[in-house]
């Protein structure tokens, strides 16, 4: 059976020819754009598509069963003297935000752990030597990468997270991620607007590997106390990296 295509494969042949006929086989002294796949076992442990619509479903499930439970403990009061249909309105009404309320705290608790499991992976001890930067540094923020033709569509969970560095001495963002590596140097970003994935702020970015092209939608962790907003975050890139553009 073939496996599925990935919008990146294109982007990580190129970046894999690359490497090997550079110095030494190290990407960073490369000094090239590249998106480098992560190739170690330890990068399989990401949740599957298959853990993600179970966890949709316990949510789903969970809001239409409380919505009920509290309709019909609401029903056992006798409402009988009140002659209007505000009784029944009250008691839909009270049971829809009581499951609104169990799926926020669901969704919130779910992005938490996620999160927490994503950083674990990235900064496992496996990658020490192997990621493109020190991940544990001040400097770094964690962030979600979707695929920039296709960011506008629901998903399950993002193509890729990581840790971004905007990196001044070299003019280039790096991306550690959870399945590719991204160096992205100033010189060979194509284009780049403000977009927005999911509600949040993101940076629609295009840049060039060799003769492919790769457009990447970034945006922080809604979680992530250390996060600027998206206008903010796309500012720092265009003022840091020194880019043309708006």
């Amino acid at each position: 059976m073939q496996a599925s295509s990935d919008f990146r494969d294109a982007a990580a042949r190129e970046s894999a020819a690359i490497v090997r006929g550079g110095p030494g086989g190290d990407p960073l002294r490369a000094a090239l754009s590249l998106c480098i796949a992560v190739t170690e076992t330890f990068h399989n442990r990401r949740p599957s598509k298959a853990v993600a619509l179970g966890k949709l479903i316990f949510a789903v499930m969970g809001f239409i069963g409380l919505m009920i439970l509290v309709y019909v403990l609401l029903s056992q009061f006798d409402f009988s003297a009140i002659a209007s249909p505000m009784p029944q309105i009250a008691k839909v009404f009270l049971g829809i935000m009581a499951g609104s309320v169990f799926l926020v705290a669901v969704g919130y608790f779910d992005a938490t752990m996620t999160r927490r499991s994503s950083i674990a992976r990235l900064r496992d001890p496996m990658r020490r030597g192997l990621s493109l930067f020190d991940t544990t540094t001040p400097e770094v923020l964690f962030v979600h990468l979707e695929d920039g033709n296709t960011f506008s569509k629901a998903k399950l969970f993002p193509d890729d997270d990581g840790f971004m560095l905007i990196d001044q001495r070299t003019r280039a963002l790096l991306i550690e991620g959870e399945r590719y590596r991204y160096i992205i140097l100033a010189e060979n970003i194509e284009a780049m607007q403000l977009a927005t994935v999911h509600g949040r702020g993101a940076i629609d970015l295009t840049y060039r590997i060799g003769s492919t092209s790769l457009r990447l939608a970034i945006y922080a962790d809604g979680l992530s106390k250390e996060i600027r907003a998206g206008v903010t975050l796309y500012n720092r890139v265009i003022d840091d990296l020194e880019l043309p553009f708006d």
